[in-house]
């Protein structure tokens, strides 16, 4: 029994407590296990019964024992084995590359040890702990060695899958775009995943080990700790915004969520952190909120619609201007609302050809009434490019169009009679002289000065001469055909414009009808006043072929007309003027 024992003592080792591994014999435990009176026939005898892989080899690596165990696994008998070498019997085999360098060792008095993968007589592969224990004989010399396998296949897979779960995890953890840390109760980090070390812009090895006071500001650090300190007492999870000012001159709002960790025994040994750097996000989302209530509150007219040009959201001002009760805009074809100055301002078609655009537009509520707009249209594209919403804005320039038409009519008109000025009269006449060029017929210049005004306005004052003025210029207006120009050159000039003359001959009875209208008293505060008038014509292009020419030689001919007696009218071209050019 007692030799028993010591053979198991062999076979089993001093390994660890766990069992996961066979510790080696000392030399001196190895001298008394060998150092008692047993015959090779016993000790055969003894090992037949062991199912644990021993073997004892000689100091020429010769098998001198196997227990029943060692043989099984290698496909052989025990009687086989004895006598022969390491290498005549397992050949070409893993394990006689792994084991036969490390017998020299043995032999040489050295405790080896080492582990691999080998295939047992099944054909299946299993992982092996072994160890090489040398022993001496009763001379003290190198007897040999024992070589103690044991079968750690179990543990070896045990501890494979748990490597690739370790790995996965770790591979599934970094993958997360949130950064994760964990630090101890003294707040040093002690694991990191790699988004945090994006974040820190900082190397692992740089982070673990260190403190918060180590990566950034004391005074957020000091707030930090504050916070996990609180954590770590309350032993509760806390979701927190931190406000972090960093060693590189950053500062980052941190979603942040904690939670502390217990070991088996519920002691709280540190915490983890999980979190993400939201500063952009929030400014984005304060940003909108900015924008919206800009949307909500502008007195502009701001529209978002989709990519068929349908209302999808309109702000207060859009819904008062177009006189529709709050919210009813949704789903209308904002081309229902408005149109360009063609008639046609379909979103759609504008977007074939450009991404934004900016024109006048006429803006039409639900009772039929219009207003002029200025409409700014933008497209909005989603992450692919594509057109996702359009968003126009409509500036009511109804006022600025009436200030335009009374600076247009101040600029134009005359300011007493309300016909046109002399600026105004160049234009239509240069006009009248390019469309004359184009369809070859006349037209007239007919300039006429009022008899004896000037004494009229002495006599009874400017206010009263003001009054004449304006009777003058309606009844001479009264008398013109719709195509023709009634101008007030100033003073007492009227200046009339008779466009497309197909006979020349037709003034004579235009004249006459201006003369005519003189023909009645003038009705005045001081009673009725008699005018007269004299009148001179020039023909385009007999007299002149601008609008200067043609003018001065009008004007040339209503001083002939004064001159022989006026209350008349004379044609430049009938009285030889061209000496007094």
């Amino acid at each position: 029994m007692d030799d028993l024992i010591r053979v198991l003592r062999l076979s089993q080792g001093s390994g660890q407590g766990d069992g996961s591994r066979i510790g080696a014999l000392s030399n001196d435990a190895l001298m008394e296990s060998f150092q008692w009176d047993m015959s090779q026939e016993e000790l055969s005898r003894l090992l037949a019964s062991i199912t644990d892989m021993i073997a004892i080899i000689d100091n020429k690596a010769r098998y001198k024992a196997v227990s029943s165990g060692y043989a099984a696994f290698f496909s052989s008998d025990r009687e086989t084995l004895i006598g022969k070498r390491l290498q005549e019997v397992h050949r070409d085999s893993n394990f006689v590359r792994k084991v036969s360098p490390r017998v020299a060792e043995a032999l040489g008095g050295q405790a080896v040890r080492l582990d691999l993968w080998e295939f047992n007589s099944s054909d299946q592969q299993h992982y092996l702990d072994i160890s090489l224990t040398p022993f001496a004989d009763a001379d003290a010399k190198a007897g040999g060695a024992i070589i103690v396998a044991r079968d750690m296949t179990d543990l070896a897979l045990s501890q494979a899958g748990l490597n690739r779960e370790r790995h996965m995890m770790q591979l599934v953890i970094n993958a997360i775009p949130d950064f994760i840390f964990v630090k101890d109760v003294k707040g040093v980090y002690q694991y990191c995943n790699a988004a945090f070390v994006n974040f820190m812009n900082l190397s692992e090895e740089r982070i673990i080990g260190a403190c918060d006071a180590d990566l950034m500001s004391q005074r957020s650090a000091a707030y930090i700790m504050e916070q996990d300190t609180a954590i770590l007492e309350q032993g509760e999870a806390r979701r927190v915004d931190e406000w972090v000012t960093y060693n590189d001159g950053r500062r980052q709002l941190l979603d942040m969520y904690k939670f502390p960790i217990r070991n088996d025994e519920g002691r709280i040994e540190g915490l983890v952190g999980i979190g993400r750097d939201v500063t952009a996000e929030r400014q984005a989302a304060e940003k909108i909120k900015q924008a919206a209530l800009v949307f909500d509150t502008t007195s502009d007219c701001c529209f978002i619609l989709d990519a068929e040009g349908r209302v999808v959201s309109a702000n207060s001002a859009a819904h008062q201007a177009f006189g529709y009760a709050a919210g009813t805009l949704l789903g209308v074809e904002m081309d229902s609302l408005i149109k360009g100055p063609e008639g046609c301002c379909s979103v759609n078609v504008i977007l074939k050809e450009q991404n934004s655009w900016r024109g006048e537009v006429e803006g039409r509520d639900v009772g039929g009434n219009t207003r002029p707009y200025i409409g700014t249209l933008n497209s909005v594209t989603n992450a692919q490019g594509e057109l996702s919403s359009l968003v126009l804005t409509l500036t009511d320039i109804s006022e600025q169009k009436r200030v335009e038409q009374e600076l247009m009519h101040q600029a134009c008109k005359d300011p007493l009679t309300d016909l046109p000025n002399r600026l105004l009269m160049r234009a239509r006449m240069e006009h009248a002289i390019q469309k004359a060029q184009r369809g070859s017929y006349n037209i007239a210049a007919v300039f006429v000065d009022l008899d004896g005004f000037k004494a009229v306005n002495d006599t009874y004052g400017h206010e009263l001469g003001d009054t004449l003025l304006k009777q003058v210029g309606e009844r001479l207006k009264s008398g013109i055909r719709k195509s023709d120009t009634l101008s007030r050159l100033g003073g007492d000039e009227f200046l009339l414009l008779v466009d497309e003359l197909s006979d020349i001959a037709g003034v004579h009875g235009i004249a006459e009808k201006l003369l005519g209208s003189f023909g009645n008293p003038f009705d005045t505060d001081v009673g009725p006043i008699k005018l007269s008038a004299s009148i001179g014509i020039s023909f385009y292009p007999q007299d002149g072929m601008d609008v200067d020419d043609l003018v001065r030689k009008a004007d040339l001919a209503m001083y002939q007309a004064k001159r022989t007696g006026r209350n008349r009218y004379c044609f430049y071209g009938d009285v030889g003027l061209d000496s007094m050019l």
